[in-house]
C-alpha cells in the first residue's frame, strides 16, 4: 500500500512539475517581466490539475490491472 501511495505522488509531482514549467516558460515569454507574475499563477494552475488527475488515474488503473 505504501508503495502504491509512493509511486502516485511521485507519478503526479513529475506531471505538475513538467507541465508547470511549461505552462510557467510559455507564458513568461508572452507577457515578459511585470505581468509574468500574474501570468504564472493562473496557468501553472490550470496545466497543474488536469496533467495530475491524469496521472493519478493511470497511476490507479495500472494499479488494478496487476
Amino acid at each position: 500500500m505504501l508503495s502504491f501511495l509512493r509511486a502516485i505522488v511521485l507519478s503526479c509531482h513529475r506531471a505538475i512539475v513538467l507541465s508547470c514549467y511549461r505552462a510557467i516558460v510559455l507564458s513568461c515569454l508572452r507577457a515578459i517581466v511585470p505581468s509574468c507574475h500574474r501570468a504564472i499563477v493562473p496557468s501553472c494552475y490550470r496545466a497543474f490539475v488536469p496533467s495530475c488527475h491524469r496521472a493519478f488515474r493511470s497511476r490507479l488503473n495500472s494499479n488494478y490491472m496487476e
